[in-house]
């Protein structure tokens, strides 16, 4: 009879150990792209916005892993933008305004619109889940990468010539444009996060203008295997002048198909 309560006993012992244990956690291989493929993250932001603060950095952690394949562009369109009364800056302008527009309906910020497509995560181009953004961005990396671009930089006087460089890597057909945007890191000022005002917040990625008319440009014949194509684009001085200096800002040049999603991306500074 001891033996069979003893016996009882350490059944139970077992059952209560094994319920407290922790099951395994299996974290699935990352993915690190090994193509030349870019993307690009339109970022729908603003300085009013209490939880953009945490959304810019799950980008940027995201961008940790990928590095120059993930190229982001912060856009302050006109919801939850307007400077707070602690800014030196006003980040808003004309063609963050029609951009933020165009890639809408916006269902609040944070959102992100990866690729310039809907993806089958969410019904929109601006999707405000950022638990599903690092998802979608390591899909879009995986694709083979259609278009090589390559960009020089000349400085003019006070304004710059890019020299831009599209070479297809397959037969695409027509209807592709060229589109060119500016960006600005490293501007220290405030934003507002979820219980306080940051007053010396790191404001990276912030789209200062649309170089290219605001459609893009039209490429001027179909897009062929190993057929090179040349172009050029002046850039003004005075559509550019930085909030700090030349130095924290980038050039932007991507690739939209005949739908006008984003096929290929690079960046260059000054």
């Amino acid at each position: 009879m001891w033996h069979s309560k003893n016996y009882i006993t350490y059944i139970i012992l077992c059952i209560l150990i094994a319920g407290c244990s922790e099951p395994e956690v299996i974290i699935p291989p990352l993915e690190v792209p090994t193509s030349g493929k870019h993307v690009l993250v339109e970022d729908l932001t603003g300085v009013r916005c209490p939880n953009c603060p945490s959304a810019n950095a799950r980008l940027e952690a995201i961008k940790s892993i990928y590095g120059e394949n993930l190229i982001i562009v912060g856009v302050h369109g006109d919801l939850l933008t307007r400077p707070l009364p602690e800014s030196k800056f006003d980040f808003r302008n004309p063609s963050s305004r029609a951009l933020e527009q165009s890639l809408g309906p916006i269902l609040g910020k944070p959102s992100a619109v990866i690729n310039r497509k809907i993806h089958p995560e969410f019904s929109n181009m601006a999707n405000p889940l950022q638990d599903q953004w690092q998802t979608i961005v390591e899909r879009e990396l995986q694709l083979p990468q259609q278009i090589v671009l390559q960009m020089d930089v000349i400085p003019i006087d006070s304004d710059y010539m890019l020299n831009i460089g599209i070479l297809p890597m397959a037969d695409l057909g027509s209807g592709y444009r060229l589109h060119v945007m500016v960006t600005e890191n490293n501007i220290i000022d405030a934003q507002e996060d979820v219980d306080r005002i940051i007053d010396d917040y790191e404001h990276n990625h912030i789209l200062r203008a649309i170089v290219s008319p605001f459609e893009g440009i039209l490429l001027d014949r179909p897009l062929q295997k190993d057929d090179l194509i040349n172009t050029s684009l002046n850039i003004e001085g005075d559509m550019i002048e930085p909030f700090t200096t030349i130095d924290n800002m980038e050039i932007i040049v991507f690739i939209t198909d005949d739908e006008g999603s984003v096929e290929e991306v690079m960046t260059v500074s000054f």
